[in-house]
Parts: structure tokens; sequence; C-alpha cells
């Protein structure tokens, strides 16, 4: 049988050896391996970071100016629609000021009954008496 203290000599109860202690000298040339990982990672990431934001302000500018024309698109389309609304109010009020189709029937009918082209002027019946007055006068 082993005794314990063999057991130690192989490694350990389970058979495990431990690690050597590391020497102070590679201790700090980890610790400054790892630093300067760290720093790379670190200027990586404000990198990253100065790239993001130049694009987000780039962005935000660009959405900013189409922001801008499309406010001035609507507003002028605003416009050309109250103007729009405006001629149609002229139109549709000249339109009940106009004659409706009846009043030109009952014109018509009148028109029919005066025979106006039977009319004469004040200036034909002047002549017309002119004429029979020299007409007398002559005879």
């Amino acid at each position: 049988m082993k005794t314990s203290m063999e057991g130690q000599q192989r490694g350990g109860l389970f058979g495990r050896r431990e690690a050597p202690m590391p020497q102070p000298a590679d201790q700090f040339g980890e610790i400054i391996r790892r630093l300067r990982n760290l720093e790379e990672r670190y200027s990586n990431l404000e990198r990253r970071l100065q790239v993001n934001e130049q694009n987000m302000l780039a962005s935000d500018r660009k959405m900013n100016s189409d922001i801008k024309v499309f406010g001035s698109d609507l507003l002028e389309t605003k416009n050309e629609i109250e103007e729009l609304k405006e001629k149609i109010r002229m139109l549709i009020k000249e339109l009940r000021e106009s004659a409706k189709v009846e009043d030109v029937e009952v014109l018509k009918k009148y028109m029919s009954f005066w025979e106006p082209m039977r009319f004469v002027t004040q200036d034909e019946i002047e002549g017309i008496v002119r004429r029979i007055l020299e007409d007398k006068k002559d005879s």
C-alpha cells in the first residue's frame, strides 16, 4: 500500500501535478501582452465608433435635407390644391348664374311668338314716314 506521502509526490490525491509558479518576468511580459491586446481592441472600438458617428451625422444631414424638400413640396402641393378649390368655387358660381335649359326654352318660345325679324327699327320707320310725306308732296 502506498502512503499519503507517496500520493503527494506523484501529484496530489488525484494524480494532478501543480503548475510551477511563473517567474515575475514572465508575469510582467504576459501583463504587457494583455495590456497591448486590450489597447488594440479599445483603439478598434474607438475607430468603429467614430465611423458610426460620421455615418449617423451624414445620414442625419441627408434626412434633414430630404425632410425640407418634402416639406416644400407638400406646401407647394397644398397651395396648388387651394388654387384649384378657388377656381372650382368660381366656376360653380358662374354656372349658378348662367341660364338653365328651362330658361332658354321659355325664351325660345317667346321669340317664336314675337317673331323679332318682323320688327322695324326707329330709323326704318322714320325713313318710311319721310317717303310717304315726300310722295304726298309730289302728288
